[in-house]
């Protein structure tokens, strides 16, 4: 059997597993990158968007939108600002998080998935 670690982490806060403090999970900070999807109903779309955290606190999250792997119809123009909640975290990108200190905590949340051999 074959194993792959996947470079993403793709669970939610609710499951109770994570470390929880008052202003953060996962060991998440400032400056670390983290993708939600948004959807809005001007817009009546949705789109799956990487934000910079600038501020944690009780559980909700604000953040700046990335430019990263975005098409040319944004939901949210680069730059902008938006709150969320912990638990809308969709997936947090170990390579680019600010630190490797973050990187080597979150690594211990990693889904690993059994893969069959080629055939």
């Amino acid at each position: 059997m074959f194993v792959v670690l996947l470079a993403v982490i793709m669970i939610g806060c609710r499951t109770g597993t994570a470390p929880r403090t008052t202003n953060s999970c996962w060991g998440l900070c400032v400056g670390c990158i983290v993708r939600i999807v948004v959807g809005l109903e001007k817009k009546r779309g949705w789109e799956k968007i990487y934000f910079q955290i600038t501020k944690i606190k009780d559980g909700s999250v604000w953040g700046i939108a990335q430019d990263t792997y975005r098409s040319d119809d944004y939901i949210l123009p680069y730059g902008a600002s938006f709150s969320f909640r912990l638990n809308d975290i969709l997936e947090i990108p170990l390579a680019w998080q600010p630190t490797r200190r973050i990187q080597k905590e979150l690594e211990s949340y990693l889904i690993v998935t059994p893969t069959p051999p080629p055939t």
